[in-house]
């Protein structure tokens, strides 16, 4: 009788560690499935957060539409204008980092007073600021060295408006200018992001919506 008692103890026992064991392993699996899904499926996930957060999205001006005659010959086009650039916060002194650009460039008291008028008619913060306009290549070759000291500058080429045969076709085909004040407050500021240059008169006035074109986007 005692013995049969201490063997049914012992299976006793013994089935209690069977189930402890099988929990134990139960409860083992699910934080190594855990484990294994924040390593392979959530890291991506906060990668991919972090990486949006880090980068900023800039809108890109649109290229505008070329004016031909009725048998193709192209009145209005563009061509591809080197510019200087700069995102004033990225400065904590932009008045010494415009002094370190002006050591390295052909930088006029005209450029000067361009770029101040660019600076205060900037639409937004961190939108970034003409500093000159079409860059000669000794000017890009200059400054295109040291750019990697200054994080705020940059060199883009964009499009600017040319007229092949200048005066002849002016008187119809208009100009293209800066965006006023009193233009902007009338017109979908969303497309003109990007861009600071409207139709004026003529047929680019007549025909800016279609020759406007669409605003891009750039992750920066």
């Amino acid at each position: 009788m005692e013995l049969s008692t201490g063997v049914r103890e012992k299976n006793l026992i013994h089935g209690r560690v069977l189930v402890a064991t099988f929990f134990g392993g139960f409860i083992l699996l699910l934080l190594l499935s855990r484990l294994i899904w924040l390593q392979l499926i959530e890291t991506e996930r906060f990668q991919t957060a972090s990486e949006a957060n880090r980068l900023q999205t800039l809108p890109v001006g649109p290229a505008r539409g070329l004016i031909s005659d009725r048998n193709g010959l192209v009145l209005a086009e563009n061509r591809p204008n080197l510019q200087l650039l700069i995102i004033p916060e990225e400065f904590d002194d932009l008045d010494r980092a415009i002094a370190e650009v002006r050591s390295r460039i052909d930088f006029s008291d005209s450029d000067a007073e361009r770029f101040a008028k660019n600076f205060k008619s900037r639409r937004r913060p961190r939108d970034p600021v003409v500093v000159k306009d079409d860059l000669s290549e000794s000017d890009t070759a200059r400054i295109a060295v040291d750019l990697f000291r200054f994080p705020g500058l940059e060199i883009k080429a964009r499009p600017t408006r040319y007229y092949p045969y200048g005066g002849l076709t002016a008187h119809s085909l208009g100009y293209v200018g800066r965006l006023s004040l009193n233009e902007l407050k009338n017109v979908d500021e969303r497309r003109y992001a990007g861009t600071d240059t409207i139709g004026k008169l003529g047929v680019e006035k007549a025909y800016e919506d279609i020759l406007l074109g669409q605003v891009g986007v750039e992750r920066v």
